[in-house]
């Protein structure tokens, strides 16, 4: 199950970095969203609804989420673990259910 998760999660992305790379590429060069069968990709959204337009900066962040996301397929590919907090600040003391076998799951 782990390895399948893996899999999946170096899929979503690259499946959404790479598409987005290109987009911060076209929308640096030509000042507009990239259009993909004639839908705005990464523009015209909830972000310019609120008021936010897009920009590079924005779309970077994304890409950068999208790299953490490979990042994490291949740590759990590996086997790896990376714990967001120590044990001390973990919720898992005031829970029965935080300890598999010899794993421990710390929630934050």
């Amino acid at each position: 199950m782990v390895k399948l998760a893996a899999v999946l999660s170096i899929l979503v992305g690259l499946g959404f970095g790479l598409p987005c790379a290109y987009g911060i590429w076209y929308f640096s060069t030509r000042g507009e969203v990239w259009t993909f069968l004639g839908v705005p990709t990464y523009g015209e959204g909830p972000f310019e609804a609120i008021g936010i337009q897009t920009t590079v900066l924005l779309l970077a962040a994304f890409l950068v989420v999208c790299g953490l996301e490979v990042v994490m397929g291949w740590l759990l590919w590996r086997g790896l673990r990376a714990e967001a907090l120590p044990e001390e600040m973990s919720l898992c003391k005031y829970s029965r259910s935080c300890s598999l076998s010899s794993t421990r799951y710390y929630l934050s």
